[in-house]
């Protein structure tokens, strides 16, 4: 049996967004970007977690490929709260996180679905529970910078600063950790119904087993405005739009998937030189424009 793979968790909209094809509809269908991701490799399972058997039928008709088994959240863990907020998909993300973490038992991967992964490195990311190991830790997750408004608690110093919840190092012995999450966000989770700061509470109760990932595991704002590189980084997570409009030639040879053909046409058509078959029928528009423009009385 794998002894280490990957855990998604999706339901509801992004089950309904996923296409067969992932380029089908770029800039909404983040699930089937990170399905067609693990399906290019077959050294690491992943299993999906979604919210009943529809959306299993639904993923198990439109997945790339079998790479990825799809199950079920247990009906007697689903109780959200339909208030229009953002609690109830959050709050099903950590039941799920919570009822799979150790899915692998050497080791299980969480990764929010807006990620992209350089597919050379895998190796070098699920080295990183062999690091945890030999440090004594058991959760490993990336520290941000300070704490948002309205995330503040008395409970944790400041200095503690925040985690990150969609990348998520779960090994042996982490288990606690991710029910004690569950029942953090159960009953004392903030007003705007994140996860961060129940998971911030949980992670100071276990700071003994909290390893904080190194900087270059993810780059969370790699994007056209940042001009941030995300070759330098193991994983690549922004919103998918934010991805693809980023993406370059250096970026599909470092290793993440190509942007969707529509992109790589325009872009093409609008670096041409006026005088080259790509430029002509632009020229041509422009001309014609300007010819009909003139012709007006």
């Amino acid at each position: 049996a794998p002894r280490r793979g990957f855990l998604l968790v999706a339901t509801g909209p992004p089950v309904a967004f996923l296409n067969a094809d992932a380029d089908a509809d770029w800039t909404r269908d983040e699930l089937g970007s990170m399905l067609r991701d693990v399906c290019a490799q077959r050294a690491y399972p992943a299993t999906l977690v979604v919210g009943n058997a529809s959306e299993v039928a639904a993923v198990v008709a439109k997945r790339p490929c079998d790479g990825a088994a799809v199950v079920a959240l247990d009906r007697r863990r689903l109780n959200l709260r339909e208030d229009g907020s953002i609690y109830p998909a959050r709050l099903f993300k950590v039941r799920a996180i919570a009822a799979f973490s150790g899915t692998y038992p050497d080791g299980t991967l969480y990764l929010d679905n807006d990620i992209n992964l350089k597919l050379p490195t895998l190796d070098n990311l699920f080295a990183t529970f062999d690091v945890m190991r030999s440090k004594g830790k058991v959760v490993g997750i990336l520290k941000d910078p300070g704490v948002p408004p309205g995330h503040e608690t008395p409970d944790v110093p400041s200095s503690f600063g925040e985690r990150n919840g969609g990348v998520v190092f779960w090994g042996p012995g982490s288990r606690a950790v991710a029910e004690e999450w569950e029942a953090e966000m159960r009953t004392n989770t903030t007003k705007d119904g994140h996860d961060q700061q129940p998971l911030r509470r949980v992670l100071w109760r276990h700071r003994e087993g909290l390893y904080d990932l190194p900087p270059e595991t993810q780059c969370r704002r790699c994007t056209r405005r940042t001009r941030r590189d995300p070759c330098l980084s193991l994983l690549w997570h922004n919103h998918r739009k934010k991805r693809e409009e980023h993406k370059s030639p250096a970026t599909t040879a470092c290793g993440y998937h190509p942007p969707p053909a529509v992109l790589i046409k325009g872009r093409a058509r609008d670096a041409a030189p006026p005088g080259s078959w790509s430029g002509r029928s632009r020229a041509t528009a422009v001309a014609k424009i300007h010819v009909r423009a003139v012709a007006l009385p």
